[in-house]
């Protein structure tokens, strides 16, 4: 059954989540899990399934727990401005903001285009944003009998260095066995422990807000910094223009010059020739 909090529930609180994450990772699947049913769509597929921002209920010791699903924000197909919209989309449906961002990714697949993603989650939602983000691995049936902190410890050290950035919180999920309830247990355990240390805030619009502004700052640096390269190339360009002109005018003039003292010679030489000249007149 889905629930919503206008539904006539009183609960003690509301604990609000957002899925993060590249197309294909499980995010829904992840949703499904916390959710204990199978309430968004998820299969394995390499373009995405959620195509729109989703939002679900459901309820862990009396508490309503609020399941936003976005489509893959970093689809190469999809153009900025849908992008931005969705990001905007999945700030809204968390109103007043969500607690915490699940940053969602396949235990065995981080790539360079994995790191890529999860630094561009933290450019585009700003510094305060690693202060509540958790990483959920997907597939954990795939550790077999290692650990999730063995597998972590042995992990290639950028890996390591994405968890540090998200205080060091991470999870694995085994989507396969949705009626393991102790993986979701742990989980929100750690999100409520994050919530303490955050001072039981969450991430606002306002947030988003500044970390807009800060990535139009960088842009119009970045823009200022092209427009001077430019300008500077173009006026490097004009000196080597007029340092060939120069150049080309000091030869003229010296092949002018050479010219005109070789006509001097001969002339001379011919004079010379004519008075010195054996033949009678």
């Amino acid at each position: 059954m889905s629930l919503s909090a206008e539904e006539g529930y009183e609960y003690n609180e509301e604990l609000r989540i957002v899925l993060l994450g590249k197309t294909g990772v499980g995010k829904s699947a992840v949703g499904n899990t916390i959710l204990g049913r199978k309430e968004l769509i998820s299969h394995p597929s390499s373009t995405s399934v959620t195509t729109d921002t989703v939002k679900k209920w459901t309820v862990e010791n009396n508490k309503l727990v609020a399941v936003v699903d976005t489509p893959g924000l970093f689809d190469t197909e999809k153009p900025n401005e849908q992008i931005k919209e969705e990001i905007v989309k999945c700030i809204k449906f968390s109103c007043p903001g969500p607690h915490v961002f699940l940053v969602v990714m396949q235990l065995t697949r981080f790539t360079d285009e994995e790191q890529r993603c999860v630094e561009a989650l933290q450019e585009i939602f700003g510094e305060e944003a690693s202060k509540f983000m958790v990483i959920v691995f997907t597939r954990g049936d795939d550790l077999e009998d290692q650990t999730i902190q063995n597998f972590v410890s042995n992990a290639h050290p950028t890996l390591k260095e994405v968890i540090r950035k998200c205080g060091d919180r991470y999870h694995v999920f085994n989507n396969r066995d949705m009626s393991n309830r102790t993986q979701v247990k742990e989980l929100l355990d750690t999100i409520v422990h994050m919530m303490a240390l955050n001072g039981g805030g969450f991430y606002t619009q306002e947030m988003y807000e500044e970390a807009e502004a800060k990535i139009r700052e960088k842009m119009e640096e970045i823009r200022r910094k092209k427009s001077f390269s430019k300008t500077k190339n173009f006026w490097r360009g004009k000196e080597k223009e007029e340092k060939l002109c120069r150049e080309m005018a000091e030869r003229c003039d010296l092949n002018c010059n050479f010219k005109e003292k070789l006509k001097q010679k001969v002339n001379n030489a011919y004079k010379v020739a004519k008075k010195i000249s054996v033949f009678p007149k």
